[in-house]
């Protein structure tokens, strides 16, 4: 009889250790719970505007595009810049969290016409702390290249998930106190880190 009921809670136990495990994967193979996912595509997108245009062509400066980030001109009454940036490997994304780091591919070269002189940006990612917190770094100049923050955008981000597709629309970015500094030193012209240098769009698809 004591063996019968040493078997029976033997498989009482094995049941409920079976439960138990079934419901921790079930929890892991939920969204809510997935941790970071990679992403397998995406582009972020950059808009000057027209009066940032105006006042860079005014001082003889332009951004010049690296493949395979590409540029385009945007026509609205007035000439905006709009430049594109596919992501690279490397990504990831927390939807739950709304966190990740976004790696592009290409970078962004400022250009001093009137004398040659030039900074370059590349190694471009993006740091994501919620939809209204979104830092973009860069390996800056070189040699010897500093990575460092080059642009950040705090408040007025939108992030919409639909799916495994993410966006992050909304997003004004402003140049950091160290670009400035840099720019001013490589290229002697004047620029600032109060104003909004380019809106941002963001969008990816998550594995």
């Amino acid at each position: 009889m004591r063996g019968r009921e040493l078997e029976r809670a033997r498989a009482a136990r094995a049941a409920a250790l079976g439960a138990v495990a079934l419901a921790v994967l079930l929890l892991l193979a939920c969204p809510a719970f997935a941790g970071r996912q990679k992403i397998v595509r995406g582009a972020t997108t950059l808009t000057v505007p027209a009066g940032r245009v105006a006042a860079l062509t005014a001082a003889d400066v332009l951004v010049i595009d690296e493949p395979p980030l590409s540029f385009s001109f945007v026509w609205d009454g007035d000439v905006s810049w709009r430049y594109r940036t596919p992501m690279a490997a490397g990504g990831s994304f927390d939807a739950a969290a709304k966190k990740g780091t976004l790696v592009h591919a290409g970078g962004l070269r400022f250009v001093n016409v009137a004398t040659g002189a030039s900074l370059p940006l590349r190694g471009l990612r993006a740091s994501v702390d919620g939809p209204s917190h979104v830092i973009l770094q860069a390996a800056v100049g070189g040699p010897p290249v500093t990575r460092a923050a080059v642009m950040v955008s705090t408040g007025g981000g939108q992030l919409v998930k639909k799916g495994k597709r993410v966006s992050i629309g909304g997003l004004q970015f402003r140049l950091t106190p160290q670009l400035v500094i840099a720019l001013q030193t490589a290229l002697v012209g004047t620029f600032d880190a109060t104003s909004v240098f380019a809106a941002g769009e963001v969008s990816f698809r998550l594995k």
